[in-house]
């Protein structure tokens, strides 16, 4: 929420219908209102407006905001380059630990952005609420300033009566003396009241940046809010959603789900998902048993590590242990220093859902709290108006008892000075019923400033706030979201899990500005499109449908891979949108609820959405992005670094222009690409391309068809001085030499086959032989069945 926003909707300034109800205008005496005429005046607004211009905690909350974007840009330049790395010639092994470090750059650098715009809102909050209070409070030391000045000047007053009286023997000296030490005593209370006074605007000038050093004109017009129990509810759950704290560990706790999400899949890419279903299937019970979990994450890491123990026999009699195959973060050694990673992770994510749950509480608990206060404060405002309301009916039966010369003009007196006390009184419960309500409206994100009215509270029918109060608990979430990666960093597969309760049959995912990513798909069906639409979870929201017609749409919860569907009409907030047809533009009618076709059901497809998903240049590979496959992502990659071409992107859109991804980091500058990431016509000329893959399971060569016989010929070559080089090994046991070189061989043997096989024409070969080149998994498994069975051995792993 923007600081200007918060004032607006924080200050209501009102006329005052009552001259009885304390105004500026009949507090002041007139010597004063004089004095304060000749000087600056400065409202309520205008004070809490400047306050928020000045403060040095908005404008460093604003530059963290700032910071924050930077480098959440620098994560994700960061992730790119470690991409651009991985596909290198020179390429190193990543161990758990610096997957997982790249892996959650940049949802935390989203999670901590959130927070600083989260700081910079509840920082705009704070600073009105202290210019607020400072000042209501240099206005009510302004009032106690004028009344002792009142009561100095009636005390001069009734000085001068006393001596005149003494002239005439109307008068004691007792008399005298007993006004001259009221007129002492009315000077030294005039004296304190104009240093409180002074102390109290210069803190206020302080606040603001002001000279206040002279007195200046404030005004006092009240206000109330709606403070009806049955609202309690409400203010409870509009402060769950704006209490820092609270989004700070419920930032946490998505992290650490984030987190664990993270190493889950790590582990399963590296040891396969069938060793992580057993302990996958313990996250179903909240109260997991960390004894049972311990137990079976070490039986997987026996296993894991039974895989690297034992030999290769190569030519039938050379034993080769797997352990000299096995690369440096392979096997168990992927573990490296986080030989715990997985049992640490659900720990910490434990830990997290339990401090937010806490959290929570203390919110709650906070809100009441405030509530409370507020009531409480309520109470003596309304009793310190019924006071004034008795005070007047007694000085009016009083007036009347006056005029039939019942009372003497003495007596008279008392009945007013009781309702001039009865308004000082309202002055004064007044403001701690503001500063109250404040308070409770800062505790609950602005909910309690929006039922602000104008004038005194009608206080002849007020509810005691004492009744039991259900606080509404959480509803279960509708369903869950889940980002995996398909094929390398460039393509990633959505999918959700929905409640039965809702009969949805077929989801779509769309921007939050009702622009749909891919094609509409079953419930059970993952959708596939380039990571980068992705990128942006918080971006995103679900649209179900019941066999065509729109059920409902919900905004993802959760950080970077994995979270939750939650209704937000839960929020007590309607969504805006939701099944609002006939606002599109166009006549496509869903408006921004759906962003989709028809208006009714939100079917078909919203302005800007490509027919598939486009076609990529990878190296020498052009690949149409629906045919894609991790083998040939990683045969494609093989190229960039011996082509020096980097990864092109075209949409499947009409018109559409060739993209360099070196520099597109998120889903925006994919929508929106800088000038300099579109490449000319002379740019896309000089490409040069070498294999073209269509349509699934179709693979064929760019190349004319003496340029593939110089690549086969230069590939045998390769081929024949890798197996005289493996010869030598072997005739001199270099055990060492002769692991490295099989591998080498094998992979120059899968090329050579892959341009074999399109030079015949024989897709299906060339993609056998495909899936070997760049595949250091798929190349020890093929050397693994070429090889005779492996006998005992004693390996290590």
């Amino acid at each position: 929420m923007r600081a200007e926003g918060f004032v607006l909707k924080r200050l209501h300034v009102f006329k005052i219908g009552l001259a009885l109800v304390l105004g500026t205008a009949s507090l002041l005496p007139a010597g004063l209102r004089a004095e304060a005429a000749s000087v600056k005046s400065l409202t309520l607004k205008e004070a809490m407006e400047r306050g928020v211009k000045v403060s040095a905690q908005m404008r460093d909350a604003k530059n963290d905001i700032l910071k924050k974007q930077l480098e959440l840009e620098q994560a994700q330049q960061a992730v790119k380059s470690e991409e651009a790395k991985a596909q290198g010639l020179f390429a190193k092994a990543h161990n758990l630990n610096q997957d997982m470090s790249v892996k959650m750059k940049v949802p935390d650098a989203r999670s901590q952005l959130f927070i600083s715009r989260e700081t910079f809102r509840q920082t705009a909050t704070n600073v009105g609420y202290e210019v607020e209070k400072a000042y209501l409070t240099a206005y009510q030391d302004l009032s106690a300033e004028g009344r002792s000045r009142t009561k100095l000047e009636q005390a001069k007053a009734a000085l001068d009566g006393v001596r005149t009286k003494r002239k005439y023997n109307l008068a004691s000296p007792e008399d005298q003396d007993k006004a001259e030490k009221a007129l002492e005593e009315a000077n030294s209370n005039y004296k304190q009241a104009q240093l409180t006074a002074k102390a109290s605007r210069l803190a206020l000038g302080k606040l603001l940046q002001l000279d206040m050093e002279n007195p200046v004109a404030l005004e006092f017009r009240p206000f109330w809010a709606n403070l009806n129990q049955a609202a309690l509810p409400a203010l409870i759950d509009r402060g769950q959603k704006t209490t820092l704290s609270l989004l700070k560990d419920t930032e946490s706790r998505r992290l650490a789900d984030e987190k664990l999400n993270v190493t889950k899949d790590l582990l399963s890419s590296k040891f396969g998902p069938a060793r992580m279903r057993v302990m996958e299937a313990m996250y179903k019970n909240p109260d997991i048993d960390m004894d049972l979990f311990q137990s079976s994450y070490d039986a997987t890491l026996t296993q894991v590590k039974q895989d690297w123990q034992g030999y290769f026999w190569l030519l039938g009699f050379i034993p080769i242990p797997k352990s000299l195959l096995q690369g440096e973060f392979d096997g168990l050694r992927y573990l490296d220093d986080l030989h715990n990673a997985l049992p640490i992770a659900t720990i910490e994510q434990g830990k997290a859902t339990q401090q937010e749950k806490d959290s929570r509480t203390a919110v709650i608990a906070d809100i009441r709290g405030a509530f409370l206060e507020a009531k409480g404060t309520e109470e003596t405002y309304a009793q310190a108006l019924r006071d004034r309301d008795r005070a007047v009916d007694e000085l009016a039966k009083a007036n009347q008892k006056a005029k039939l010369s019942l009372i003497k003009q003495d007596e008279l007196q008392s009945f007013k000075d009781a309702v001039t006390q009865a308004e000082q009184s309202i002055q004064l419960a007044q403001i701690g019923y503001m500063l109250a309500i404040g308070k409770l409206d800062t505790a609950t994100g602005g909910a309690v400033s929006r039922t602000y009215r104008d004038g005194i509270i009608p206080y002849h029918d007020l509810d005691d706030g004492l009744s039991a109060v259900k606080t509404q608990k959480p509803k279960a979430p509708l369903g869950t979201w889940k980002i995996k990666q398909a094929v390398g960093p460039l393509l990633s597969d959505f999918s959700v899990t929905v409640s039965k309760k809702l009969g949805a049959t077929e989801y779509a995912v769309f921007t939050k500005d009702g622009k749909r990513i891919g094609k509409k798909m079953k419930v059970n069906k993952p959708l596939r499109n380039l990571a980068l639409k992705f990128s942006d979870p918080d971006s995103l929201k679900v649209v179900l449908y019941a066999k065509g017609k729109k059920i409902i749409e919900l905004p993802l919860e959760g950080k970077g891979s994995a979270g939750q569907l939650v209704d937000p009409a839960q929020d007590g907030e309607a969504a805006a949108g939701e099944g609002n047809g006939g606002s599109g533009n166009g006549g496509s009618g869903a408006g921004q609820g759906a962003g989709t076709g028809d208006g009714d059901n939100g079917e078909g497809d919203a302005a800007g959405t490509e027919a598939g998903l486009g076609t990529v240049i990878i190296g020498t590979f052009k690949v149409n992005l629906d045919a894609l496959t991790p083998e040939a992502f990683n045969a494609a990659s093989a190229t960039m670094t011996e082509s020096g071409q980097g990864m092109l992107y075209k949409p499947d859109a009409p018109g559409a222009s060739w993209i360099g991804m070196d520099n597109i980091t998120d889903s925006d500058a994919l929508a929106n690409p800088p000038s300099s990431a579109v490449l000319s016509p002379t740019a896309l000329a000089a490409i040069k391309l070498t294999v073209a893959i269509d349509k699934p399971g179709e693979i064929a060569s760019t190349q004319t068809p003496e340029e593939l016989a110089k690549q086969i010929e230069t590939l045998k070559k390769d081929v024949l001085k890798l197996e005289e080089d493996k010869a030598a090994a072997v005739t001199a046991m270099k055990l060492m030499d002769i692991a490295s070189l099989s591998a080498q061989l094998k992979e120059a043997q899968a090329k050579l086959g892959m341009m074999e096989a399109l030079q015949k024409g024989d897709s299906q070969a060339a993609l056998a032989q495909m899936a070997l080149v760049n595949n250091p998994d798929a190349l020890v498994a093929a050397m693994a069945e070429e090889a005779s069975e492996p006998e005992p051995g004693n390996g290590t792993g």
